[in-house]
């Protein structure tokens, strides 16, 4: 009788953890985190679901803190869309350097994690980077994910053609956009393009974690096939980039302060706004107001010295001729350029030449790309110091002054590498 009490009793406790087990199994269809200001002291949180699935409650609290802060989101919609709803909260004044735990759905809620980033760059501070992202299968995204999430990178930048899910076309002449929307909507449609963000998106929250169980927030740029028409648009074709991500903002350009350690200057190669002009302007403010960061870094997607496409296409004399200059006179680090599918490093750049004191170029997008572009063995290129066919993330490990990065290919081999103490 004492065997049979004592084994009831062992399996109502089974039953008790097992009943909390899968109380807490809930989740949104897709949690991300990104920035829109200081990352040592904010983080925005963003999470998707069926506009059936109710998700506006939110809770959270520091590492050592005991007690939940609630809050409630409001759903949005979505441009076009009729199957999910996005939830964003910002949250500010945190402490640089420390684990924050939040969950969605009450106590329900699977419990995520991030950390805030460090108020300097005493301690080494590690960045993935890459462009070019779904471009296949998920197939391919997913094992580059789990690599680049192996590396445990602080943040993740993203330079432009994020799920290919832009129409090459452009949108429908105005009226018939809208009505279109509609009468997708009204049959329950989602076309199969837009569905792409959305389960890339869910793939992120699935593979872009760390050892130690932290989401990687990520910071994207615009491509060609993020924008409906791909070049000379305005913000109104990138209307579903801009709704799921608040950062750069509709402008399409913007910089991000890492504390005073790091700029990061987001631009726009003429998708929605010119390269000359109005952006042009803006990043010499920037890059003349730069001078007490250690490093600064710019990241945006057709390259200024391309590893693939012909060097004098339009937009990349377009970027050498106004952007570069400012690179060089204001010192910029390096930039993470993308759009040709394959790797290359150049050498550093000042005037048109190989300089020491000069500019690091770092592309060319190849993230979620099963078949990188290969260079005829005839094309040389006076500014590559190496370049290779292959699916890739840069790595970029910051420390004082010191920059190290390494190109790691889709199955975790750096096949590349270089250390600046500059």
């Amino acid at each position: 009788m004492k065997i049979a009490r004592a084994l009831m009793r062992l399996l109502i406790i089974i039953l008790a953890v097992c009943g909390e087990l899968s109380a807490a199994s809930y989740e949104p269809f897709a949690v991300y985190l990104t920035w829109q200001r200081d990352p040592t002291t904010t983080m925005t949180i963003q999470w998707i679901n069926p506009v059936d699935v109710p998700a506006n409650e939110i809770e959270f609290h520091a590492a050592g803190d005991i007690f939940w802060t609630q809050a409630q989101v409001h759903a949005h919609s979505l441009p076009g869309e009729n199957h999910y709803h996005i939830y964003r909260l910002e949250l500010t004044e945190l402490t640089p350097n420390l684990d924050y735990f939040f969950r969605i759905g009450g106590s329900e809620g699977k419990i995520f994690n991030f950390r805030t980033m460090p108020a300097t760059n005493e301690i080494p501070i590690r960045f993935v980077v890459g462009g070019d992202v779904y471009h296949d299968g998920l197939e391919k995204v997913l094992q580059t994910n789990r690599q680049a999430a192996l590396k445990s990178p602080w943040f993740a930048l993203l330079g432009g053609d994020l799920a290919y899910a832009g129409d090459k076309f452009g949108i429908l002449p105005e009226g018939w956009q809208s009505w279109m929307d509609k009468l997708l909507a009204k049959a329950d449609i989602t076309p199969a393009k837009r569905q792409r963000w959305f389960d890339w998106l869910s793939t992120w929250k699935q593979t872009m974690v760390t050892p130690e169980g932290r989401l990687i927030p990520l910071i994207p740029a615009l491509g060609n096939h993020d924008v409906n028409g791909g070049f000379g648009k305005t913000a109104e074709d990138a209307q579903l980039f801009h709704s799921l991500f608040p950062f750069p903002g509709k402008k399409g350009f913007q910089t991000l302060n890492f504390g005073k350690y790091l700029t990061l200057i987001v631009l726009d190669t003429g998708h929605t706004n010119p390269v000359g002009g109005e952006q042009t302007r803006w990043l010499y403010d920037k890059m003349r107001a730069s001078g007490d960061f250690t490093h600064k870094f710019a990241l945006y997607h057709v390259p200024a010295y391309p590893s693939i496409r012909k060097f004098n296409n339009k937009t990349s004399s377009e970027v050498r001729h106004f952007w570069v200059p400012l690179f060089e006179m204001y010192g910029l680090t390096a930039a993470f350029e993308h759009h040709d599918h394959a790797y290359k490093r150049t050498f550093p750049i000042r005037s048109g030449k190989i300089d020491p004191q000069g500019v690091l170029f770092f592309g060319d997008g190849g993230w979620g790309v099963e078949e990188p572009r290969e260079r005829s063995s005839n094309d040389k290129r006076w500014y590559l110091a190496n370049s290779a066919s292959k699916s890739h993330f840069i790595m970029v490990t910051i420390k004082g002054k010191e920059k190290h990065y390494a190109a790691v290919d889709s199955n975790g081999v750096i096949f590349d590498e270089l250390l600046s103490g500059n």
